[in-house]
C-alpha cells in the first residue's frame, strides 16, 4: 500500500510538471503551492538581511520570491524599499509601481511611491501618492510617517521652483576633460581645494585595503587628490595614493587650514583592532612637512571630543580657534547634531551644542563655517525643506545663531544635498548630490555659480 501511494504522488507531480508549460497553473496545484512556501521562505531570509542593513543581499532573496509568486504584492514592494535605501530612486518608483499593479489599496506601497516620485522630481504625482497613503494607513502610522509634513514640503518645494527656478548645479566633470574623472559610478563628496589642489572622498574599488561595509556594502572611503591643470583648464592627476592619508579603514576629508598646512580626517577604524580606536568616527590631522609629504594622521586632542560616539565632519575657521564638527553623542534624543569647540592652548575645550535654533530633532550634517566664523552652513532633514537633506545658513548673532535658512532651488534639489563649501569672493560653491542615471543613483559633486545670486542675503 504504501508502494502503491508512492507511485501516485510521483504520477501527480509528474503530470502537474508535465503539463505545467502547456497550460495555466490553477492557483491550488501541487506546484503552486510549493513556489509560494519557497517564496514566503525567501521573503522571511530577505527581511532579516533588509532589517541588517544588507540591501544588495536583500534585494536577491525579495527577487527570488518575485519569480517563485509573480503575484506577491510585497515582493516586489520590499524590492522597492531596498532600491530606495540604497539611492536607486528610478528602480524604486518602478518596482513600487509593479507592487501597486497588484494591489492599490497597501497603504505603506503607496507612501513609498509617494517618495520615490519625490526624489524622481515628479511632485504633482508625489502629492497625490501621500494622499492616497493617508487614506489607506492608520492615524498614528499616518503620524509615524510625518505624511503632513512630506505633503507640506512638497507644496513648498513647488511654489519655490514656480518662484525661483531650477537648479543651477553642474557636474564638476564640466571643469574636467580629464581620464581620471572626479565623478564615477562610485560615490564621491566632500570636495574641498587649496590653491592648485583639491581633496574629495570617494568609495571606489580601487580603496587601500579593498575593505567593504559589512552593513551598507559599499567600499571603505578613501581621500582623493585632484590638480588643477592651469593651461586645459580642468582637474587631472586624480589619486588615492596621497602620501600616508589613507588607512585600510574608512577615511574622508573634510577640511584644510587656510595656510594648507593641516588637514583634516574622520577616520573610522572600526573592526580593524587598532590600540587607537574607539570603535567610531573620530577626528583627525596631518600636517604638510618642509619635504612636501602628508605626516601619518593623528586623532585630534581635546576635552570629550572624541569619544565612543561618532565624531566627524570638522570645520574650522580661518584663526584655526573654533571648530564645529558632528556627533552623534544624544542620539537618544535626536539624530545628530552639530556641536563646537574653542582652542585652548594646543588642544580643544569641551564641546558644547552650537544651538537649539540650529540642531533639530532630526538629523544635521556637514557643516561648513565660513573663514570669518560669521556664517555657518551646514544640511538637515529636521527642518521643512525639498527633500532628503537640503543646504542651511544661519549667521552668527553673537550670543546666538538666526533661524537657519533654507538655500532654495538654486542649490538644493528633492533629493539629499550635502558637503556645501562657498567661497565669498568668487561667488562659487560646491556640493554633493544625487546623480540619477538609468534609475539607479549615485552621489556626484557638483559646482554652482551664485554670481548672480545674493545667498547670505538675510
Amino acid at each position: 500500500m504504501k508502494v502503491f501511494f508512492s507511485l501516485l504522488v510521483s504520477l501527480t507531480l509528474t503530470c502537474t510538471q508535465s503539463f505545467a508549460s502547456n497550460a495555466v497553473v490553477p492557483s491550488d496545484t501541487v506546484t503552486s503551492l510549493i513556489d509560494k512556501a519557497g517564496a514566503l521562505k525567501m521573503m522571511e531570509d530577505g527581511k532579516k538581511l533588509f532589517d541588517t542593513g544588507k540591501f544588495k543581499d536583500a534585494i536577491t532573496k525579495f527577487r527570488e520570491a518575485s519569480i517563485r509568486d509573480p503575484r506577491n504584492a510585497t515582493s516586489f514592494h520590499y524590492i522597492a524599499k531596498c532600491h530606495f535605501q540604497i539611492k536607486n530612486y528610478g528602480l524604486a518608483l518602478n518596482y513600487a509601481l509593479r507592487s501597486n499593479k497588484i494591489n492599490a489599496t497597501d497603504g505603506e506601497n503607496l507612501f513609498l511611491l509617494g517618495e520615490a516620485y519625490t526624489r524622481t522630481n515628479n511632485l504633482d504625482s508625489a502629492f497625490q501618492y501621500m494622499e492616497l497613503a493617508e487614506m489607506n494607513l492608520s492615524k498614528s502610522r499616518i503620524k509615524d510617517l510625518q505624511i503632513a509634513l512630506l505633503k507640506e514640503s512638497i507644496a513648498h518645494t513647488q511654489e519655490l521652483l514656480k518662484t525661483n527656478g531650477p537648479n543651477l548645479r553642474k557636474p564638476i566633470e564640466a571643469m574636467s576633460i580629464s581620464i581620471e574623472a572626479i565623478n564615477t559610478p562610485f560615490n564621491e563628496y566632500g570636495f574641498i581645494q587649496h590653491g592648485g589642489t583639491a581633496y574629495f572622498t570617494g568609495r571606489r574599488n580601487n580603496t587601500v585595503g579593498g575593505g567593504v561595509g559589512p552593513s551598507d556594502q559599499e567600499y571603505f572611503e578613501d581621500i582623493y587628490s585632484a590638480k588643477w591643470n592651469a593651461t586645459n583648464h580642468h582637474w587631472d592627476s586624480v589619486t588615492n595614493k596621497i602620501d600616508r592619508i589613507n588607512s585600510v579603514g574608512y577615511d574622508a576629508v573634510t577640511h584644510i587650514s587656510a595656510d594648507g598646512l593641516t588637514i583634516y580626517l574622520t577616520v573610522n577604524t572600526d573592526g580593524l583592532n587598532l590600540k587607537t580606536s574607539t570603535g567610531s568616527s573620530d577626528l583627525y590631522f596631518a600636517e604638510f612637512t618642509k619635504k612636501g609629504k602628508w605626516t601619518n594622521p593623528k586623532a585630534v586632542k581635546g576635552t570629550s571630543l572624541n569619544t565612543s560616539y561618532s565624531e566627524s565632519g570638522a570645520t574650522i575657521t580661518a584663526d584655526g580657534n573654533t571648530m564645529y564638527f558632528v556627533t552623534d553623542r544624544k542620539g537618544d534624543k535626536s539624530g545628530t547634531d552639530i556641536y563646537v569647540s574653542q582652542k585652548v592652548g594646543k588642544t580643544w575645550g569641551a564641546p558644547k551644542s552650537v544651538s537649539d535654533s540650529i540642531n533639530t530633532m532630526g538629523r544635521e550634517t556637514t557643516p561648513f563655517i565660513s573663514a570669518d566664523g560669521r556664517y555657518l552652513f551646514f544640511s538637515s532633514d529636521g527642518f521643512k525643506g525639498m527633500g532628503g537633506y537640503d543646504v542651511y545658513v544661519s549667521e552668527n548673532l553673537g550670543k546666538t545663531w538666526s533661524k537657519p535658512r533654507n538655500l532654495g532651488t538654486s542649490v538644493n534639489t528633492t533629493n539629499d544635498d550635502t558637503h556645501f563649501r562657498y567661497d565669498e569672493k568668487t561667488k562659487q560653491a560646491t556640493l554633493s548630490g544625487i546623480e540619477l542615471l538609468e534609475g539607479k543613483g549615485t552621489i556626484d559633486i557638483f559646482t554652482i555659480d551664485l554670481s548672480t545670486k545674493d545667498i547670505l542675503k538675510k
